[in-house]
């Protein structure tokens, strides 16, 4: 599996969560960005957060200690859009 082709994405119950550890995560000086949840993979929060795949140990142990509750973290391909103009 080519790892620099996948996003990691973690996922919430409710965006209340996805807003918390996004504000932990600035704190550690990581980078996360605020996604829209892919539909295929979550139909609940509509909000997710995309990390760096080296950062989520440290990620976890943020969850952990902050009990931020979250449905799971998972890696989909990432898709290479291409926009035509008219």
């Amino acid at each position: 599996m080519d790892h620099s082709s996948y996003d990691w994405y973690v996922l919430f119950p409710n965006h209340h969560e996805g807003l918390r550890l996004k504000k932990e995560l600035d704190r550690a000086d990581i980078r996360a960005r605020i996604a829209p949840t892919p539909r295929e993979v979550s139909k609940n929060c509509g909000i997710s957060l995309i990390v760096d795949e080296g950062d989520l140990p440290v990620i976890k142990q943020i969850i952990s200690v902050n009990s931020i509750q979250i449905l799971k973290i998972i890696s989909l391909a990432r898709k290479e859009w291409k926009y035509r103009s008219t």
